[in-house]
């Protein structure tokens, strides 16, 4: 097994064996903040519900294990425990308040308290991963696709096999576990919740003062954000890939092909007369002596058009023949085309017009000031040693090779020849002493194109895109006035469009992401004003985070640029419960100040379980040798918690300067106020 794909295999594996350490940490996290064991052991059907589904629809769908959709059995245990940890928190604060209530009221009240909210923020999330439906990338469209389909079927498993399970159960032996949770610090966390919110609005000017600072100096740190990636270090420093790798690169140029075309295409085409066409030869005109050479072996095509006709109209008969040789005979330009006998309806209508229009591609890889200007291309790249260039090999090198090796013996045989004829027999045995399958390696079969491998020891986004773009300043100065163009081929080239093209196509996704979530957010909450406050607290803490990227010098790549759209339909959730959480206030008649107190009373202790929760759930990554796992764990946990802390703080402000449509109307009524 090659060693790439080995370790492929391996980087995948791992990342589908950290799901253990996700469920185990995330459990635990349960357990200690409810300290029940129901609370812990609950969500694990659903977890490994949502697993085989997920990986079972793939089956079915023929969508294979991309390197991508590898991470997802992480997400999905992360944001499949969201929805039970806020059911939980309303549950169990129920019988602790409740004792009397029966059991099945509790359910009742408990969900319909809740189903809102948990759906809200589940399709919020789901819409954050469907974003990356609009990828052209397929393990990305894949990853992103999958991820939300279960979200989905999470969201149905806890509304419909959480409360069945929970029904089945004895409420009256839990409540002694429940008890003992009652005398931990835990229990204080409503208290501090509902002064933090406010003591937020007493200090409500810091908090948007200290916003507007954070907002100033955020375009400092955008503008030092780069785009910047490389395959290698997907791999662990000690792996076999790794190692093979730098083997290489010491011993030889360099295990990283770019490819450079040199693309010169160029015909010459004419009249003949009816005269001029024999059986073997064909006679063009004098201006076109000095192309001999340059036609040979390739393809001449007779095209009769009737006399009288449209310039753009078909031509009535079309003949196709191989040219054998092309000779200066009494100035005319003799070409040969063996026996190929011409179609008799071909015959009969160049008879009828009296001249035929042809045309010839001409080897322009056959003159000398062509080869020069590939090997003076092949130059200026081995100078670009900034760029880790361990060699160059271009057509210019396998000509002068194959004539140093027919003229040893000659002092000038690495100079290259002016005369067409000789470069065309260079090209010639060059095929004979190498095949016809290595030439067309180097050149096509028109001679118009030809390939300049360029070998480096390092590639990386960066420095390969500097590389390319010196490439085409050269091609605009010395080739573009010739009629040359270059293009680029190769598994550096191919890599630099993919990650351009995934970090491009992520960032889009981020448009769609929060374009989604709003919509669906200032559906369901009957108000546009609504959708803003759920999509702002998130928004503002990932483009924080894409600022801080900046400021530490954290590039966007394919693992860190996926964690914008991610971190926005997770984070939120926190901003949707809050806001449920102050319609359920509004609804009872609560005042601004007992709203805002209630809210963060409710809201906060299970905002603050999800986030360590998830944010540890994700964090396993982070325990990953792979420096692309690493990375991503360690971006989706802080743009979590930023989205926690951003949520906390200025959601209340929002509401107490500008409440909603039915707090205001609370708020006018007498003895309300804050």
């Amino acid at each position: 097994m090659p060693a790439s794909l080995y370790d492929l295999r391996l980087l995948i594996a791992r990342r589908i064996g950290l799901v253990p350490i996700a469920v185990l940490v995330m459990m635990l996290i349960l357990l200690l903040s409810f300290r029940n064991v129901l609370a812990m052991l609950v969500p694990l059907p659903g977890v490994l519900a949502t697993m085989l589904f997920v990986f079972g629809l793939m089956g079915w769908c023929g969508v294979p294990v991309f390197l991508t959709t590898a991470v997802m059995p992480v997400l999905l245990t992360a944001t499949g425990v969201t929805n039970d940890i806020y059911l939980f928190n309303r549950y169990f604060r129920l019988l602790l308040q409740e004792p009397g209530v029966p059991h099945p009221a509790l359910l009742r009240e408990t969900f319909g308290a809740m189903v809102s909210p948990v759906a809200s923020t589940s399709l919020a999330t789901s819409i954050g991963f469907f974003s990356f439906g609009f990828s052209p990338l397929e393990p990305v469209r894949a990853f992103g696709l999958c991820t939300g389909v279960g979200v989905l079927f999470s969201l149905f498993y806890s509304l419909t096999a959480v409360p069945a399970m929970l029904a089945l159960l004895n409420p009256a032996s839990l409540r002694p576990l429940l008890g003992v949770r009652g005398q931990n610090g835990l229990a204080a966390l409503p208290v501090w919740f509902a002064r933090f919110g406010l003591l937020v609005v007493r200090w409500r000017w810091w908090v948007v003062g200290s916003l507007l600072l954070i907002t100033a100096l955020m375009p400092l740190g955008l503008r030092r954000l780069v785009v910047q990636d490389s395959w290698i270090d997907g791999f662990e420093p000690n792996s076999e890939f790794r190692r093979v790798t730098q083997r290489l690169n010491q011993q030889f140029f360099g295990m990283h092909l770019l490819l450079v075309t040199f693309d010169l295409p160029q015909t010459i085409a004419g009249e003949v007369a009816a005269s001029a066409v024999n059986p073997d030869t064909i006679v063009l005109p004098s201006d076109l002596a000095e192309n001999g050479p340059l036609i040979q072996g390739s393809w001449l095509t007779l095209a009769v058009v009737e006399p009288g006709a449209a310039t753009n109209t078909q031509p009535s008969a079309v003949w196709h023949v191989p040219i054998g040789s092309a000779g200066l005979i009494h100035n005319q330009l003799y070409v040969s085309i063996g026996r190929n006998v011409a179609p008799t309806n071909f015959l009969r209508a160049l008879f009828l017009a009296g001249q035929a229009h042809f045309e010839i591609p001409v080897h322009s890889h056959v003159r000398p000031e062509i080869i020069r200007a590939i090997r003076e291309l092949g130059s200026f790249i081995r100078e670009r040693r900034a760029y880790a260039i361990g060699g160059v090999l271009s057509p210019a090198d396998y000509l002068l090779t194959t004539r140093f090796m027919l003229r040893s013996n000659d002092p000038d045989a690495r100079r290259m020849p002016d005369d067409p004829a000789e470069v065309k027999m260079l090209w010639d045995y060059y095929a004979v002493g190498r095949g016809q399958q290595r030439l067309r390696q180097v050149v096509d079969t028109n001679y118009w194109r030809s390939i300049t491998t360029v070998f480096l020891k390092d590639a990386n986004f960066v420095d390969t895109a500097k590389l390319m773009g010196e490439l085409r300043a050269y091609e605009r100065e010395h080739l573009a006035p010739k009629g040359i163009k270059l293009g680029f081929a190769g598994d550096v080239a191919l890599s630099q469009s993919l990650v351009k093209g995934i970090v491009t196509t992520q960032l889009q996704s981020l448009f769609w992401s929060v374009l989604g979530i709003y919509l669906l957010t200032a559906f369901l909450g009957g108000s546009l004003r609504w959708g803003i406050y759920c999509v702002l607290p998130s928004l503002l803490a990932v483009v924080i985070k894409f600022a801080l990227m900046g400021w530490f010098g954290i590039p966007l790549g394919v693992a860190t640029s996926m964690f914008a759209a991610m971190t926005l339909g997770i984070g939120v959730n926190c901003s949707i419960q809050l806001l449920e959480a102050y319609s359920q206030a509004q609804a009872d008649g609560a005042s601004l100040r007992d709203a805002s107190s209630r809210t963060m009373s409710l809201t906060g202790p299970p905002a603050l379980i999800n986030t360590l929760a998830v944010s540890l759930g994700f964090g396993v990554l982070m325990l990953s040798q792979v420096p692309a796992n690493a990375r991503l764990g360690l971006l989706v946990v802080l743009g979590l918690v930023n989205c926690f802390i951003v949520s906390m703080v200025l959601l209340p402000v929002q509401l107490h300067w500008w409440p909603l449509k039915a707090l205001q109307e609370s708020a006018r009524q007498p003895g309300s106020g804050v």
